[in-house]
């Protein structure tokens, strides 16, 4: 396996790219939106406001990227699969109960798969919306308690899959996905926790057998991770 500190390395790299790249986007985007002031030709002419929705969107995603490095730099300490974690729900601005959970897919003690993969990945203090009961129910992160454990796929793992056409290796990550690194001559995607794939993976284990909706459905096997 590719050792995972050259892949964070890498990834990092790659968002400072898109940093660069949103932040110019920003600048261009507020140039156009001051340029545009008293161009006007028509009631109908709509150029400000739109280049003032291009700023906004480009500044929008230049503040969510670096929190996203501040975050790694910093190693914010995150949830991930079996941790166990505490759970307020909130009512009315009020805590109704608090409800302890560890996150897995096996045993008693899981959390509910409908909260699985909400849960993962925030922080504490995080509040997340769950669909329970065809009602929107907000909970808060109250309390996290590390359990490392290293026979299931969580986050940051860099896993292998094997199908029909070969293999593919993904490192999934807590924050933006999409990103393509070629480390060591091999190519490895990196996927945010949101994704039909990480889903899929995220709790389970080597040589476990995952349905990917690729194309249709695809079935793969976990090869190995880290």
């Amino acid at each position: 396996m590719i050792e995972k500190q050259l892949v964070k390395k890498a990834y990092v790299c790659a968002l400072e790219q898109k940093l660069t790249k949103a932040k110019n986007s920003y600048e261009i985007a507020k140039r156009d939106t001051i340029e545009a002031e008293g161009r006007m030709i028509t009631r109908y002419d709509s150029m400000k406001t739109e280049t003032a929705w291009l700023a906004d969107g480009f500044l929008k995603e230049v503040k969510e990227i670096e929190q996203y490095i501040s975050n790694i730099e910093k190693e914010r300490e995150f949830v991930n699969v079996s941790d166990f974690v505490e759970l307020d729900l909130l009512e009315k601005g009020e805590y109704q109960g608090t409800f302890r959970y560890k996150l897995s897919r096996y045993g008693k003690e899981k959390i509910p798969e409908r909260m699985f993969n909400e849960v993962i990945g925030c922080f504490r203090e995080d509040s997340v919306i769950i669909e329970e009961n065809k009602r929107q129910m907000e909970y808060r992160i109250k309390t996290i308690e590390k359990n490392p454990d290293n026979q299931v796929v969580s986050l940051d793992s860099i896993v292998t899959i094997e199908d029909d056409y070969g293999e593919s290796m993904y490192y999934i990550t807590n924050y933006l996905g999409g990103i393509e690194l070629e480390i060591e001559g091999k190519e490895i995607f990196c996927i945010s926790k949101q994704t039909p794939i990480a889903r899929q993976l995220l709790g389970r284990g080597q040589g476990e057998n995952i349905i990917i909706p690729v194309n249709g459905e695809m079935e793969c096997i976990i090869k190995n991770f880290e």
